[in-house]
């Protein structure tokens, strides 16, 4: 084969070479990127951080987080559960309740977090949990995040949750009364809304609703203004596609996130309202906020920087729009090579070659 031959038969396979994709592409499952997040949060202490590589130590909240939407994913055998139940054991108080952090003050939070860890864990809470708990019910039947301070609605949720799944009369504690004092009445923006100090957002109102749920008084509150304001949260405006089917904290705000949208779906389907409006669009933009570099969910929809948290109030609010089935999806992840470049090295070359031969012919 001479040289115009050869030359031309490799400019031949470079040129049919470079229109193909050469993929080194991985393909996996949403689920699958999900699990390995969660799994680079966990810390050997056996706790769980919000963020993978966090310098911190570990968590009861996020190790709850975690916890549920292994569970909810049918992944919990993924991590070491007796590791994590004798992390959280090891992590109550002598007071009888849990802290966020090891060796730190206990919290209604805290505690919570930690009586559902158990619960998904198949553990038995300690008998002296539900002592403390008491300790931080006030004379207004609201309960404080610790002994001494004020009624929270965030508080009184921990507290009637932890309480009923000790097995506690949680009625006896009359705070249902003050619960329903808390809906806004007023004709303005947020009638309807919950609040305990003139700030309303969903996620108040849907802790409000379900620690009244637990009480069987849901049915003495103006639902129909609960629903109307919850509603009027959601961006049904196809036209802003970058929020579309989202929930801003309230009718005001434009602060569109996952936890939003967590908080509106447990509200409505709370109220009875099983048929959410847009539920794709809502479930689609859930389903957009998982970051798949990292595997994570992100708190608005093409964020970068996932954590547990937003993962666990992506993942239970798919569950309940029936949107679990799109985890399950198999995607695409990595950087696809093209030998186009190639081709143009070889250009590069080619001309170089040529200029090489003219000045060699003309000169010498």
């Amino acid at each position: 084969m001479n040289r115009r031959n050869f030359l031309v038969s490799m400019i031949f396979v470079f040129t049919i070479v470079s229109v193909i994709p050469i993929s080194v592409l991985d393909t996996t499952t949403r689920t699958n990127l999900l699990n390995n997040f969660i799994n680079d949060c966990y810390n050997e202490d056996g706790g769980f951080l919000d963020h993978p590589h966090e310098s911190d130590i570990p968590n009861i909240q996020s190790t709850f987080q975690a916890l549920k939407t292994l569970s909810l994913l049918g992944l919990l055998d993924s991590v070491d559960v007796d590791e994590i139940g004798i992390w959280i054991n090891e992590t109550q108080n002598i007071d009888g309740g849990f802290p966020i952090v090891e060796n730190g003050t206990s919290e209604m939070d805290s505690t919570y977090y930690a009586i559902q860890s158990m619960q998904i864990l198949g553990l038995e809470p300690k008998n002296n949990i539900t002592e403390w708990i008491n300790q931080c019910w006030n004379s207004d039947y609201g309960f404080s995040s610790k002994p001494n301070k004020s009624s929270t609605i965030w508080a009184t949720y921990n507290a009637l949750n932890a309480l009923k799944l000790l097995g506690e009369n949680i009625t006896s504690y009359n705070t249902s009364q003050w619960l329903i004092s808390l809906q806004n009445e007023d004709s303005d923006d947020n009638y309807g809304a919950f609040s305990a100090d003139g700030t309303y957002e969903l996620i108040n109102t849907y802790y409000t609703l379900s620690a009244l749920n637990l009480t069987d008084k849901l049915s003495e509150i103006n639902k129909t203004a609960a629903i109307d304001w919850i509603i009027a949260c959601q961006n049904s405006d196809p036209y802003i596609t970058s929020t579309y089917g989202s929930y801003s904290s309230n009718p005001s705000n434009m602060d569109y996130a996952v936890i939003n949208c967590f908080a509106a779906i447990k509200s409505l389907f709370l109220l009875n309202i099983t048929e959410i409006n847009l539920s794709s669009p809502t479930k689609d933009w859930i389903i957009a906020c998982q970051n798949i570099d990292s595997g994570g969910f992100a708190s608005i929809k093409d964020g970068e920087s996932a954590s547990i948290a937003n993962s666990f109030y992506a993942i239970e609010a798919l569950n309940l729009i029936n949107g679990l089935s799109s985890m399950s999806n198999t995607i695409t992840t990595g950087l696809p090579f093209n030998f186009s470049i190639v081709w143009i090295i070889l250009i590069i070359i080619a001309v170089i070659v040529v200029i090489f031969i003219y000045i060699r012919r003309k000169y010498y």
